[in-house]
């Protein structure tokens, strides 16, 4: 993994389904040689044609006025295409950021392209699976598997915040495993 450049990349949204919600921002931070890059972070909130719920709001702390003076979504999903170039994206639950960025991609340009990505959950889930045992799905929750690592609280619901966190956790997943169950770079791609 030394080797392999990554961008941690989480998304903010209207809601869980791509084709009905929209993107409100995008965060990201590239990894290199196991280090976080914090002078590549970049967050942007999207222009985003709907009004905001209250409960939404309540969650992302974005208000229809920050949205209203956003970016285009096509200049914030072209910087994100640019970052993502020659990388692999990290992200934490790999649904929301590979189906609303395909969505974009087939609204702006016709394409539905198909990320590499490295899911914190999914390597959370298989070690949790190892163990055989029932566990609560709760437990994969960023926030719970940042705890579980000792790595401090975050700001959650940011983009940039939770693309920061999700970076950390993957480094404290991958470093903090016995020598014989090191994690195998073919197992994070999904």
């Amino acid at each position: 993994m030394n080797d392999l450049p990554i961008l941690a990349v989480d998304f903010e949204t209207t809601g869980l389904d791509a084709k009905a919600d929209k993107l409100l921002s995008v965060g990201f931070v590239a990894m290199e040689h196991e280090q976080i890059k914090l002078k590549s972070c970049y967050h942007q909130i999207i222009q985003a044609q709907t009004t905001l719920e209250e409960s939404n709001v309540i969650i992302h702390q974005i208000t229809d006025t920050q949205k209203e003076q956003g970016q285009p979504l096509h200049i914030v999903v072209e910087k994100l295409l640019k970052a993502l170039a020659g990388k692999v994206m990290l992200v934490h639950f790999a649904r929301i950021e590979r189906q609303f960025l395909q969505q974009a991609c087939f609204e702006l340009y016709g394409l539905v392209p198909d990320f590499p990505i490295i899911d914190t959950l999914v390597i959370a889930k298989r070690q949790l699976d190892k163990r055989d045992i029932s566990y609560d799905p709760s437990e994969l929750r960023l926030s719970k598997l940042r705890h579980k690592y000792q790595l401090p609280e975050h700001h959650g619901h940011n983009a940039l915040n939770d693309a920061i966190a999700t970076a950390e956790l993957l480094l404290a997943q991958v470093n903090n495993k016995p020598k014989a169950e090191k994690i195998q770079l073919k197992d994070l791609i999904l």
